[in-house]
């Protein structure tokens, strides 16, 4: 049986329905208490920084929320809150470190502890820029398909650029205007058109190392110098 603190937490919602017939009349209520804090968030002091509650989305957008995403063990590190404080005072932050040490994992736990929506573009991949900004379909210009680094601009959320230092120069360029107090992207696919950040919208960038001794690392390229300055790096 939930105590006291536990449903000061929650939200009670009420559903009523009627059912009418010749001999009868039957009314119906069903209540249901709702949680508005995270299973995890007595794990992590998030909230002061990132609280849901202050985040206004589409409701179509609010699908892309991570869930379920289990715990993150960082040995009292606080990388949670401290991702939490850089995108809160910064709107972006990098992430460094070698493969395998739970970037992404501590990515999807922000996301789905502050209920951000969630864009994800693993930059490695031969991702061409029709794919990140949008493009026309079809003949004429009639029917335009936004790509994710637009409907994130748009919509807000976190968008979460894995390999971020294999990401193409043309592409890093053209953030460089989302990142500083311009605060939008400018489509020249789309005749120029304007958009403007979404209040909500933030940014992580995952980067591995720039020399590290494993020969499969040794390709990898230095990031557009001008798009690192306009990020905290963790």
């Amino acid at each position: 049986m939930s105590n006291l603190g536990e449903v000061d937490q929650r939200v009670k919602e009420i559903n009523a329905s009627k059912v009418v017939n010749e001999k009868f009349n039957l009314n119906i209520k069903i209540s249901k208490l709702k949680r508005n804090t995270h299973a995890l968030s007595k794990n992590y002091d998030i909230k002061k920084y990132l609280d849901s509650n202050q985040f206004t989305f589409a409701p179509e957008i609010t699908e892309l929320i991570p869930k379920d995403t289990p715990p993150y063990l960082d040995n009292g590190e606080h990388y949670v809150e401290r991702i939490g404080r850089a995108l809160a005072f910064f709107r972006q932050c990098a992430l460094i470190g070698p493969s395998g040490t739970g970037k992404t994992h501590i990515v999807y736990l922000v996301a789905e502890l502050a209920g951000l929506p969630m864009w994800e573009i693993n930059c490695g991949l031969q991702t061409s820029v029709f794919d990140l900004f949008g493009r026309y379909v079809g003949l004429g210009k009639e029917n335009w398909i936004d790509g994710l680094i637009t409907s994130w601009c748009r919509y807000g959320g976190i968008l979460y650029l894995d390999e971020a230092n294999m990401m193409k120069q043309d592409i890093a360029t053209r953030l460089n205007p989302i990142l500083d107090q311009r605060g939008h992207m400018v489509l020249t696919e789309k005749d120029n058109e304007i958009i403007q950040r979404h209040k909500d919208a933030f940014l992580i960038i995952s980067m591995n190392p720039r020399i590290i001794r494993v020969c499969r690392y040794q390709a990898n390229k230095r990031s557009n110098e001008a798009k690192n300055e306009r990020l905290a790096e963790l």
